[in-house]
């Protein structure tokens, strides 16, 4: 996929306790899973197949009963750990979310990766990660340049999947 898909929004901001979200967004004509259990837990699972594909191959997700772990593909320690799929199932909306457990790119544990499709008077399908607190990221009373290396990096590379995630499935719906 070349360049960045089309239609595709992100809004980042920094809260003042240091957490960030970030959300990219798409509307697409139709719905790309069913509205069930199993269409939501279908975006966990393509979502966490794009971590893999678009970084290269230098991670892995490590996909444990407790819920996934990203990992250098060397090994070592978990880059990002998170909880097991949490499930939503509305009349018109699926939403599949993991908490974020830690790890050596998070400071603490804390905040949510959500990934959505909601169908109201357009569809809408989402990529959230809420209340995340980055380890390089700027923190409460230290000048905003300190966070450089997450605005730079994590956080750039986090837009990126997010969007080829988004644009994966608006080109390739599962129904």
């Amino acid at each position: 996929m070349a360049g960045r898909p089309h239609g595709v929004r992100t809004h980042a901001w920094q809260a003042a306790d240091g957490a960030v979200t970030t959300e990219q967004r798409i509307r697409i004509p139709a719905p790309v899973v069913p509205v069930t259990r199993l269409g939501a837990l279908a975006l966990g699972r393509i979502y966490w197949d794009e971590v893999e594909r678009s970084v290269g191959g230098l991670v892995r997700v490590h996909r444990r009963p407790g819920g996934p772990e990203i990992r250098l593909r060397t090994g070592g320690p978990a880059l990002l750990r998170f909880g097991r799929a949490q499930v939503g199932v509305g009349p018109a909306d699926v939403v599949c979310r993991f908490a974020i457990e830690g790890g050596l790119l998070a400071r603490r544990a804390g905040g949510t990766l959500s990934l959505a499709q909601a169908t109201r008077e357009a569809v809408e399908l989402r990529s959230t990660v809420s209340g995340f607190y980055p380890r390089l990221g700027a923190r409460p009373g230290f000048p905003g340049w300190t966070g450089a290396l997450y605005a730079r990096g994590q956080a750039r590379l986090h837009d990126a999947i997010g969007r080829r995630f988004l644009a994966r499935l608006a080109e390739n719906p599962i129904r």
